[in-house]
């Protein structure tokens, strides 16, 4: 069984693929995955030539604060484009193989239980036709920005990432459930466990 789990920055769909993983599904977390694709030397070949070495450590590594300053400080949304060329073939195969190596895990397993995609970008993946459920995780504006100041991240830089996202319908466009997590831990806990016993445990 397939579930995939998206939702828009600082929505918390990370939150509720780390309480499914609590019930027993194995996670494949494509922002993990990735950061290991962009970081690998045919994908940092290519971003170099595209900007410039600005975007590398001492020792040749990324910085990925500089890559994302130059992809999501772009008010056209070019260099985003640029940057998704790069990724997309890559990463899609990493997730894949990922998908593939979990569900053979799975499969060996006496006991059935659910492999989740982690992952914001699903709405513009086409292995979203594959998922048997799509969980999405949704929140306000304001909460979204919140949470991701109290991370770390610069205002700017958390409203520069946030406008560069699919819209909200487009996330509903593809999604079979929807859950709101504009409140505590414990709420969004409890609906999880909620979705669990209606949507996913009878599937199992």
């Amino acid at each position: 069984m397939l579930l995939g789990v998206t939702g828009q920055i600082g929505a918390g769909k990370s939150s509720v693929a780390n309480l499914l993983a609590k019930k027993g599904a194995t996670i494949v977390d494509a922002d993990k995955i990735g950061k290991q694709v962009t970081g690998s030397a045919a994908v940092l070949r290519k971003l170099v030539s595209t900007w410039d070495d600005s975007i590398l450590t001492r020792s040749g590594k990324l910085r990925p604060s500089r890559l994302a300053e130059l992809v999501f400080n772009d008010p056209s949304g070019k260099e985003l484009e640029r940057f998704n060329a790069i990724i997309r073939a890559p990463l899609g195969k990493a997730v894949s193989r990922e998908l593939r190596l979990a569900e053979k895990l799975m499969m060996s397993r006496k006991t059935v239980v659910p492999v989740v995609l982690d992952a914001a970008l699903l709405p513009d993946w086409d292995i979203s036709a594959k998922m048997d459920l799509i969980i999405l995780v949704s929140a306000t504006r304001e909460v979204r920005l919140k949470r991701l100041v109290q991370r770390g991240m610069q205002a700017s830089d958390a409203k520069a990432r946030m406008s560069r996202q699919s819209s909200l319908k487009r996330y509903r466009e593809i999604s079979d459930v929807e859950i709101s997590n504009n409140s505590s831990a414990a709420d969004l806990e409890a609906k999880v466990d909620s979705l669990w016993k209606r949507r996913i445990a009878p599937l199992l």
